[in-house]
């Protein structure tokens, strides 16, 4: 046997040490898939309930996504899922907690999550699951990659799990540990591509390593909860063949709303900032030097190919777990949760990436597969964001030893099995730096602490929320209504944006 098999077998039989054996479960397996920056219109089963403008956003040339369709289409599908704040840390710390993060004090890229917060992993190993993480994790401040943190937040197998960065490749070293496969002049890992290929490309590698978790877990008469984390499709937007070349730059259009020209009157989530900068002394809006709008846009045309090529490999990554679950007979008892922690832009107002409340960047896939219990074809037309995937997920798996008032979260089991539930609202919030919103699946309402004015989106309307109904007589209601759902969130989660003096002022007006 030669020495990286002896590690592979090491690390697979220490993952059954972690995991205590027990009796025969019947909880089922949880499957918990997760991309970073992933804009949901690239995704067929989403696009196939979007308008032709808003599923074709970049032209007739769209991402093919059958292993993600099928779960959607054998399962449920959530049309207006939200991060509870656009950005890396914050939403993973929701995601993982149920709770908002300013109450961790996770509210930006950077910090580090208490060892002291229960999370969704620490409650399932007590209750008796094989907790595995395979991929990028981002809750402990910069380190980067930090593969194996010294604290695993509740995954008992932890190995493959690293704290942040974009790497493209991952090998292993001498001793079967991974490591970035792609170092810059100094020995320093980059994100270069370096001749990653099928075996060694992040995506490819992570789903490798998943699939060997499912394999151990066999003949493991335990549950198993395992989270795989891409770090794809997050910029830069660089990926392996043959998904380099899938999508032709000439095929790409940009977004109708790319060319929306910068005004001081604008707030400044509204106002492009692609490649541009503002000039100190005029306050304008202009290029950067080194760039010419016809400069610009080939980029992003490109960049965007290149998006595309990750999405498609991710799905035949996807594709890869289902047909191992499959084979190994654990399929049908696994429920699969696909999300993703922000979204990207993609050129929408001039911009790229995420941190701001439009749809693009805020709203976040969420498809849940489940055939023992959600009726296939569920399409849920409902407000929520990732505060609620805790409780939901425990719902789901029939745990019953949690204490809700650990979270801040809701349940929204009921709505993926098609129950009522009077108790549960079509509302949420989001929560950004210096912006906030609250949003149903047709309205949305954003303040921010830059005193412009409050902006109203009607999503059945304005579907590019490039128009402000804010002062609309027709909509005072709905107005009323937001602000005051706003004003009891902010309250009760003692969130420092919308307890903003600034902010309140601005909601106060409203109520006049």
């Amino acid at each position: 046997m030669n020495n990286f098999k002896k590690h592979l077998l090491v690390a697979l039989l220490a993952c059954f040490s972690l995991c205590v054996k027990g009796q025969n479960f019947k909880k089922p397996n949880l499957l918990y898939i997760i991309t970073d920056e992933h804009n949901f219109r690239t995704i067929g089963a989403y696009r196939e309930l979007l308008s032709k403008e808003q599923a074709f956003m970049w032209g007739n040339m769209v991402v093919e996504t059958p292993n993600l369709d099928y779960l959607a289409h054998h399962g449920a599908i959530l049309t207006s899922m939200y991060a509870a704040s656009p950005s890396c840390t914050p939403s993973r710390a929701a995601m993982f907690t149920g709770c908002y993060p300013n109450t961790v004090n996770m509210p930006k890229n950077g910090h580090v999550l208490s060892h002291h917060i229960p999370t969704l992993a620490d409650v399932l190993a007590t209750n008796g699951y094989c907790t595995g993480y395979t991929g990028k994790l981002h809750l402990i401040g910069n380190p980067k990659p930090n593969w194996n943190p010294t604290y695993g937040y509740g995954f008992q197998y932890k190995k493959y799990m690293f704290n942040g960065g974009h790497w493209k490749k991952i090998v292993f070293d001498e001793e079967g540990n991974p490591k970035v496969g792609s170092t810059n002049s100094k020995g320093k890992p980059n994100t270069k591509l370096n001749g990653a290929d099928e075996k060694t490309f992040a995506t490819d590698w992570l789903t490798d390593r998943a699939i060997e978790f499912f394999d151990a877990q066999k003949s493991n008469n335990q549950p198993f909860f395992q989270v795989v984390s891409y770090p794809d499709p997050h910029t830069n937007n660089t990926v392996r063949a043959p998904y380099d070349t899938l999508y032709n730059i000439k095929n790409v259009k940009l977004p109708k709303t790319f060319n929306l020209e910068y005004h001081k009157d604008l707030p400044a989530w509204k106002n492009p900032e692609l490649d541009f900068a503002v000039d100190k002394n005029t306050k304008e809006k202009k290029l950067k030097k080194e760039y010419t709008p016809e400069k610009t846009k080939r980029k992003l045309k490109k960049d965007i190919t290149q998006y595309f090529g990750m999405v498609k490999c991710i799905d035949d990554n996807i594709g890869k777990m289902i047909q191992a679950l499959k084979k190994n007979g654990q399929l049908n008892n696994t429920i699969i949760i696909f999300t993703s922690d922000h979204g990207d832009l993609l050129g929408e107002y001039g911009r790229d990436n995420k941190g701001v409340p439009q749809e693009g960047s805020a709203k976040i896939p969420f498809i849940v597969y489940y055939p023992k219990a959600i009726k296939a074809g569920t399409v849920i037309n409902k407000a929520a964001n990732n505060t609620d995937f805790m409780d939901t997920a425990l719902s789901l798996m029939g745990i019953t030893n949690f204490d809700p008032n650990t979270t801040e979260g809701r349940d929204i089991s009921d709505w993926l099995l098609e129950k009522e539930n009077k108790n549960l609202k079509d509302i949420t919030f989001v929560t950004y730096q210096w912006w906030t919103a609250v949003i149903t699946d047709r309205y949305k309402l954003v303040l921010d602490k830059s005193q412009t004015k409050p902006w109203l989106v009607d999503l059945d309307k304005d579907p590019t929320e490039m128009m402000n109904f804010i002062e609309d007589k027709t909509y005072r209601s709905v107005v009323v209504q937001l602000v005051n759902e706003l004003l009891a969130y902010g309250k009760k989660h003692k969130d420092p944006v919308v307890l903003d003096k600034r902010i309140q002022s601005q909601l106060s007006f409203l109520l006049k």
